[in-house]
């Protein structure tokens, strides 16, 4: 068998920082495009943690 199957608990975090990484980018852009400047601004800014979770689950193994 194999044994190299991902935890269902790294799917679910996958799954949770796209959809972070979706709505805040969506959120930030049509706040922009309204004129909310401040509030665009901050949630483009929420983007980024979302961001770094999805580079950590997506890292290999082997790197530190």
């Amino acid at each position: 068998m194999n044994d190299d199957k991902a935890p269902p608990q790294l799917a679910l975090a996958r799954m949770a920082a796209v959809l972070g990484m979706a709505f805040t980018l969506t959120a930030g852009i049509l706040l922009l495009v309204g004129g909310w400047l401040l509030a665009g601004g901050i949630a483009l800014l929420t983007f980024v943690p979302f961001f770094g979770l999805m580079r950590f689950l997506e890292r290999p193994d082997g790197e530190d």
